[in-house]
C-alpha cells in the first residue's frame, strides 16, 4: 500500500512539473508577443531558452527550420546564430564552419558589438569541435576584440567565458 501511495504521489508531482514548465513557456511567449522586436517571437523565445534550457531551444529551432528558409537574411542569420549557440550549450558537436563563417561576416557588417562577439565565439566553438585549435583560438581572440566594454549593454558574461577558454 505504501508503494502505491508513493507512485501516485510521484505521478502527481511529475504532472505538476509538466504544467509548471508549460505555464512558464506560455508566459514567456505571451511576454514576447506583447512587445515589439525585430525578430520573430519563436526566435526570441529560443534565445531566452538557450541560456536555461538549451535542449528545449534546440528542439524549438529544429521545428522552425522549414519556416526560416523563406525569411529575411537577418532572420536566417539570427536563426543560425541561435542554432549554433543551442548546440554548443547542449554539448552537441558542430561539424562544419561554413554557415558560421557567413553568420560572422554578416554580423561584422550589420550587427552590434555583442552580436559580433557572439558570432565569432560560436565560430571558434565550431573550430574547437572540429579539432582545429589554432583557428578556434583565433576566433576567440577576434570575439574579444569585438567587445565594446564601454557600452552598458556589453555581454560581460560571454566576455568572461572567452577569457576562460
Amino acid at each position: 500500500m505504501y508503494s502505491a501511495h508513493l507512485i501516485v504521489s510521484l505521478h502527481r508531482k511529475a504532472r505538476m512539473m509538466r504544467k509548471a514548465m508549460l505555464l512558464t513557456l506560455l508566459s514567456v511567449l505571451a511576454l514576447f508577443a506583447c512587445t515589439d522586436h525585430r525578430y520573430p517571437t519563436t526566435l526570441v523565445v529560443a534565445d531566452s531558452l538557450c541560456a536555461v534550457n538549451p535542449d528545449s531551444a534546440l528542439s524549438l529551432l529544429t521545428q522552425y527550420k522549414d519556416s526560416i528558409q523563406t525569411a529575411s537574411k537577418a532572420h536566417r542569420m539570427y536563426y543560425h546564430l541561435l542554432l549554433a549557440d543551442a548546440m554548443n550549450k547542449a554539448y552537441e558537436d558542430m561539424t562544419t564552419d561554413s554557415i558560421l563563417k557567413e553568420v560572422a561576416d554578416y554580423y561584422d557588417r550589420h550587427g552590434s558589438a555583442n552580436e559580433q562577439m557572439r558570432a565569432h565565439y560560436l565560430l571558434g566553438c565550431a573550430y574547437r569541435d572540429m579539432g582545429e585549435a589554432p583557428m578556434a583560438l583565433q576566433c576567440y581572440q577576434d570575439a574579444v576584440d569585438k567587445a565594446d566594454t564601454t557600452d552598458t549593454e556589453c555581454d560581460f558574461s560571454l566576455l568572461s567565458r572567452l577569457h576562460s577558454t
